[in-house]
């Protein structure tokens, strides 16, 4: 008996190690894909919950375009939908969490829209995945 449950882990390891090893989707050329030709956009606002065990609020946001360099991707304004601000605090914050995905490259204004702070920031978008954390006035790309 313990051979057989001997044999059975060591098929297991096997099999798993080798699945891992894998590249489930990747086509026959392995390769990862071609490079992002616009920008997505991933904001993060905190504020304060100074104590509180629950986060109440509303936000949203308006995205103005200022210099763009980039070729493809939206190039006009865009005003997301209201978002509720996360109900449970983190890190002592209360949070929300928005992504616009597929703008064109370049320097964008961020504007908050219906809050107690009124935040704007102005940063530069590469193509791919930028991420802004907005919080008190601070604005950090990163």
């Amino acid at each position: 008996m313990f051979w057989r449950i001997a044999i059975i882990l060591l098929t297991a390891v096997f099999v798993s190690s080798t699945v891992v090893g894998c590249r489930w989707g990747a086509g026959s050329g392995g390769g990862g894909g071609s490079e992002p030709t616009t920008a997505t956009l991933h904001l993060q606002y905190r504020f304060p919950a100074q104590g509180a065990h629950e986060c109440t609020g509303k936000i949203a946001w308006r995205l103005i375009p200022i210099n763009l360099t980039g070729q493809e991707g939206t190039d006009t304004e865009v005003l997301s939908p209201e978002l509720n601000v996360a109900p449970i605090p983190r890190e002592g914050d209360c949070v929300t969490d928005y992504t616009q995905p597929d703008l064109r490259a370049g320097v964008w204004r961020m504007e908050s829209l219906g809050t107690a702070f009124h935040e704007i920031c102005q940063n530069q978008l590469n193509n791919g995945s930028n991420f802004l954390r907005v919080q008190a006035g601070n604005c950090a790309i990163g």
